[in-house]
């Protein structure tokens, strides 16, 4: 579950992940649009096959972020850059 508030108001976004799928139909990345918001202010997960639920509180915004079970941080991924060939 992911939580953020920005105007109007609060809004959740649940999102179910699983194992992928055949040919890779359902994906471990999430992208998760949160509109205007700034901030997230809940990031809930919960892990079936420890049964584990991990809280994370105020996580920025606008960027890739990596959640690992059983850590107690979120990481942030630097994704490559691609440069385009100038015409």
């Amino acid at each position: 579950m992911l939580k953020e508030e920005s105007p109007p108001g609060e809004r959740s976004v649940y999102r179910h992940v699983n194992s992928g799928g055949s040919f890779g139909a359902n994906p471990l990345r999430q992208t998760i649009g949160i509109g205007q918001a700034d901030t997230i202010d809940r990031i809930e997960i919960w892990w079936p096959a420890s049964g584990i639920t991990q809280h994370f509180q105020d996580v920025t915004a606008n960027r890739m972020i990596r959640i690992t079970e059983e850590r107690d941080t979120v990481e942030t991924v630097e994704l490559p850059r691609f440069q385009f060939p100038a015409e």
